[in-house]
């Protein structure tokens, strides 16, 4: 892979984390604030458009992982960016070339520590059970319907925990994901990686969003006696 076409690969890897960023925003807080946004739900006709919406967020967050770590050569994913990743003394010739041009002083040890982070932290991350189980969830879910897939029996015969992985456990690897790409752009490109400040505010923004949600059921009832007479229209609960 050339330059330009892997410049191609991280611009695509980054438009889908910018997406990715939001919706796990919106995940954390719905897992945070179960009960106040139950309760802002519950009992009420409209609230049932507010469990789609967390449902297909949720939904969404999965496929992104699943793709971000797609197996397929020709996939936008991670793991063809962690493939065709120059190695340490091809970037840092690279990075002293590049910052030379601009008489900018090449900071090496920031580069070959953040290298390391980088090696490290995928590693950690394609080894763990949400992983594992993220791929179950695309085979056995959202790709196919499938009872027992050609996968599940591939990961128990090696003797991995295919236990369904918790929402928080699924939360940190998007989380990890995301923070990848902003690496994976960082070190070849010099852009900061935007996305824990992206996903915190993201996560301000949906806790705001809930927090004026009112009560639904009670609207509801409202607005039944609006209809009957029974209560004035500019008198809201």
């Amino acid at each position: 892979m050339n330059e330009v076409e892997f410049d191609a690969l991280i611009t695509e890897l980054r438009n889908e984390a910018d997406e990715a960023a939001w919706h796990i925003g919106f995940m954390k807080v719905a897992i945070d604030q179960n009960e106040m946004i139950a309760d802002r739900l519950n009992g009420s006709c409209s609230g049932y458009a507010g469990l789609v919406a967390r449902s297909a967020v949720k939904a969404a967050v999965i496929l992104y992982c699943a793709r971000a770590w797609d197996k397929a050569r020709d996939s936008v994913s991670l793991r063809r960016a962690f493939e065709e990743f120059p190695a340490l003394d091809d970037l840092n010739t690279r990075r002293s070339e590049q910052l030379a041009t601009l008489g900018i002083e090449f900071d090496e040890a920031t580069l070959v520590g953040r290298y390391a982070n980088l090696l490290e932290e995928y590693s950690v991350a394609e080894a763990s059970p949400e992983h594992h189980h993220i791929r179950l969830l695309r085979t056995e879910y959202f790709a196919h319907r499938v009872i027992e897939s050609d996968d599940r029996k591939k990961l128990a015969k090696a003797g991995v925990d295919v236990d369904p992985a918790t929402y928080d456990g699924l939360l940190r690897l998007a989380v990890t994901t995301v923070s990848l790409v902003g690496e994976f752009g960082y070190l070849w490109d010099r852009l900061s990686n935007p996305y824990p400040d992206r996903i915190a505010y993201a996560e301000r923004c949906c806790r705001e969003f809930w927090r004026n949600v009112p009560v639904l059921r009670d609207v509801e009832e409202w607005e039944d006696q609006v209809m009957t007479g029974s209560a004035m229209p500019d008198e809201p609960p």
